[in-house]
């Protein structure tokens, strides 16, 4: 469990919070900022040990990045979308109860 948050830590550090650059949709930026703010938020939840919120949070965001893996992969092609989608779904299998 300590290694999969502290791998979910160095991604989340690692991960550029500004993701557009120009003009997009306004749905594809509203999807981009939640996504940003999911991810802010799991970040502050697993600092403060609040995994309930964490689990919640993996949820949505595994919903999210599922709906718009094609979208999200286009505006930032550097991250590997799959895999973290992946990581959302194994954070609720060993954490949530």
């Amino acid at each position: 469990m300590l290694y999969l948050l502290t791998y979910l830590l160095l991604l989340l550090s690692q991960f550029d919070l500004i993701f557009l650059k120009g003009h997009t949709k306004q749905i594809e930026e509203d999807n981009q900022h939640l996504v940003n703010k999911i991810l802010i938020n799991m970040e502050r939840n697993i600092k403060r040990n609040r995994t309930k919120l964490v689990c919640e949070d993996a949820k949505k965001l595994n919903n999210i990045i599922s709906n718009n893996l094609s979208i999200l992969s286009e505006k930032e092609p550097n991250y590997n979308w799959t895999e973290i989608k992946e990581l959302m779904v194994i954070i609720p299998s060993q954490l949530c109860p």
